[in-house]
């Protein structure tokens, strides 16, 4: 047997697996069998199949199934973390409505790129100022929780539809796509601008002496300007998708130094808990931001990053 010979291909490399087959039909025992398995990296991450195959192809398969299903269980975990929040900076009061603003659209949106039938809302008042709605979707009935209007109704209904896809793999990381291309993950522009805060108080007046009239409930309106020592972080950078660049553009512009981040990653509490869990602080103008905990590095420093911004605000 001619261990030089080299493979079909012409790349140059000994074609050992002809050469083993060869083995094993000279030898008269069965034939080489191959089982195989994958790692798929994607952003930094590794994703290992788990299971063994008899070819390749299944290897990839089953490792891009398991990256596409952690995706989607991190795309849901993040989305939770923002959609749920409601973040105020204090002097320039800037509003970030996430929550459910375009909740119909990106429904919308993935009903069409799903070529699914658009969903139907049926809206219900059910007291003098609150509605609720529920929609038929993909052959299931989603309940939204009550609010004041019926816009609002019908968008958190959207919403829980949404917060359903998230949860699966395939259908999750199609509308994770919409997410990114709405820039809800990493830009403002659902930030709403209040130009003034404005605070009303209340002021009992008794009656006129001689009138028929009670007393009265006056209310006065208070314009609250924003603080005057520092200039505001503009209302671009709350995301945290990009808090950090923000925060280092802004350091660099007040002559203050570079924040540095420090990021650890917390042990597990129970059993159960078994994905890795950041959380990272920083130094920023003499003061030590802590952001809340994140699943990747990156965004537990982007959140650390919001803190110092929020402060800063």
């Amino acid at each position: 047997m001619d261990q030089n010979q080299c493979s079909s291909s012409g790349s140059g490399v000994p074609d050992y697996k002809n050469h083993l087959n060869t083995y094993a039909q000279q030898s008269a025992i069965p034939s080489p069998v191959y089982e195989y398995t994958c790692t798929v990296y994607l952003d930094g991450e590794a994703y290992r199949s788990v299971n063994t195959f008899g070819n390749p192809e299944d290897a990839e398969q089953d490792a891009s199934k398991l990256a596409l299903e952690s995706i989607a269980k991190k795309v849901k975990e993040e989305c939770i973390i923002i959609g749920h929040a409601f973040y105020h900076s204090k002097s320039s009061c800037l509003f970030l409505i996430f929550d459910s603003m375009c909740c119909k659209s990106i429904l919308n949106r993935y009903a069409a790129k799903m070529e699914l039938p658009i969903p139907t809302y049926i809206t219900t008042q059910i007291e003098l100022h609150d509605f609720i709605s529920s929609l038929a979707f993909d052959g299931k009935t989603y309940m939204g929780h009550r609010a004041r209007s019926k816009q609002d109704a019908e968008r958190l209904a959207a919403r829980e539809v949404i917060m359903s896809i998230l949860g699966t793999s395939g259908p999750g990381t199609y509308l994770s796509e919409i997410f990114r291309s709405e820039s809800m993950l990493s830009n403002a522009s659902h930030i709403v601008e209040v130009p003034q805060a404005v605070q009303y108080t209340y002021m009992a007046t008794g009656a006129s002496p001689g009138s028929n009239c009670g007393g009265s409930i006056r209310r006065r309106k208070q314009i609250l300007n924003p603080s005057p020592r520092r200039p505001p972080v503009s209302k671009t950078y709350l995301a945290p998708a990009n808090s950090k660049s923000i925060l280092h553009q802004y350091a660099v512009r007040m002559n203050l130094p570079i924040p540095t981040y420090t990021t650890t990653q917390l042990e597990p509490t129970t059993q159960v808990e078994r994905l890795r869990v950041f959380i990272s602080s920083l130094v920023f103008d003499g003061k030590t931001y802590t952001g809340s905990p994140a699943r990747r590095k990156k965004l537990a420093e982007q959140l650390a990053a919001r803190e110092a911004i929020n402060s800063v605000g």
